[in-house]
């Protein structure tokens, strides 16, 4: 490169000389071969540059941060049993006493061991294409023959809404779920729930424990003569008992769960000479009534009347004045 260089300059004097004289042979050609190597210079510098240029984009680090790309995908569609269940979970109210889900199949039936007081209510909700009919049976007689309780129908849907209906547990201690009619299209699910309106469940075998007088009524340090406790469906009041009291002035301690009205009538040979009615509900309520002087002809008579169906249940109590 140093020889290159002196002989640039050595050329830069000649062309210098030659603005006062005209070169000759020699200096012709000394001119043709500094513009040869002045062109092969400059092609080398601007290879130098091209290739520092290139190394310096590569070698400088982004500024802009890599956005990962991430596949788009669908959400699997839900589980239609899981539908039904949901929706019904997200709709009701009252105390729980039986929520079952399951997919549609032909002959469907679950055997329901246990039963509940109060008025139930029947919950019913279809996820998919179609239609169900679902009944709840029960045994009617000692034969052990089913008939049906109580029947609802639901329309199947992507976001499915619930059909439901009131009933009671009356009448039997067997009963049965059953799908009884469906036209759906395959894959449908369906859920069904019972909520009772009793706060708590309560098992209807155990009826006596929720009126017992001994644990419904305030008796302590009382004489009482005589108690009963009765579960009662909707009637008019009807001969009950004789408690066989002996003469006196007694006051009847009375107390109902339920969610209706309580009557209780007095009669002493055929006339009324006592009358009390007491508003149900299943905290149980409670109140006392004078009922005067009676004697062992004395008869009691229940009724209950309320709009719903369930039973109540009534427990009362003499009391000695």
């Amino acid at each position: 490169m140093t020889d290159t260089l002196d002989e640039l300059f050595a050329d830069l004097r000649a062309d210098a000389v030659l603005e006062i004289r005209p070169p000759g042979v020699a200096a012709a050609r000394r001119t043709v071969r500094r513009r040869r190597t002045t062109t092969a210079v400059a092609s080398g510098c601007a290879v130098i540059l091209a290739i520092a240029a290139g190394f310096a984009l590569t070698s400088r680090p982004s500024d802009q941060r890599q956005t990962p790309v991430v596949a788009a995908t669908s959400a699997a569609p839900a589980d239609p049993v899981t539908v039904a269940q949901r929706k019904l979970a997200e709709t009701s109210t009252g105390t729980t006493v039986v929520d079952v889900a399951s997919p549609v199949i032909k002959d469907y039936e679950r055997e329901q061991k246990k039963h509940y007081l109060g008025n139930l209510t029947l919950r019913l909700a279809c996820a998919g294409q179609g239609r169900i009919t679902f009944a709840v049976m029960s045994v009617r007689n000692s034969f052990g023959t089913w008939g049906e309780h109580v029947r609802l129908s639901a329309d199947c849907a992507t976001d499915p809404v619930p059909a439901e209906t009131v009933f009671a547990m009356t009448g039997s201690e067997h009963y049965q779920f059953r799908l009884i009619e469906s036209t759906t299209a395959p894959g449908a699910g369906f859920a069904f729930r019972i909520t009772a309106d009793t706060g708590t469940p309560i098992d209807a075998k155990d009826w006596n424990r929720t009126v017992d007088p001994q644990r419904a009524l305030e008796l302590d340090n009382r004489t009482v003569k005589a108690a009963t406790s009765m579960r009662t469906r909707v009637m008019e009041p009807g001969f009950v008992e004789a408690p066989g009291v002996a003469e006196g002035r007694y006051r009847i301690a009375m107390a109902c769960a339920g969610a209706g009205t309580a009557i209780l009538v007095i009669r002493l040979d055929g006339r009324t000479v006592a009358r009390a009615e007491l508003e149900c509900t299943w905290q149980i309520t409670q109140k006392e009534f004078e009922v005067g002087n009676v004697d062992e002809r004395v008869t009691t008579a229940l009724g209950y009347r309320s709009d719903k169906p369930a039973d109540g249940l009534v427990a009362w109590a003499w009391i000695r004045v």
